[in-house]
């Protein structure tokens, strides 16, 4: 994974800027990275949400109690 965080604030990836926390959220940038990302949550037993570009999503207050994945490949 490229960079994991906790309890952060998902209303900054989303369009309409409202939504609670993710309890985890990484970005990951590669199919290694995402593979890895998964992998952890699994071992965690953790559910997971990959989320897209943010548009037409509404996150709750209470936020996301599992890892939200946003996937940004930045292979050539």
């Amino acid at each position: 994974m490229d960079a994991m965080t906790e309890n952060e604030p998902l209303a900054k990836y989303t369009s309409w800027r409202i939504g609670g926390p993710a309890r985890f959220f990484a970005n990951v940038a590669s199919p290694d990275a995402l593979r890895d990302a998964l992998a952890w949550a699994r071992e965690q037993g953790l559910p997971v949400f990959i989320l897209g570009g943010g548009t037409n999503l509404l996150v709750r207050d209470a936020g996301f109690a599992g890892l939200v994945i946003r996937y940004r490949d930045t292979s050539p």
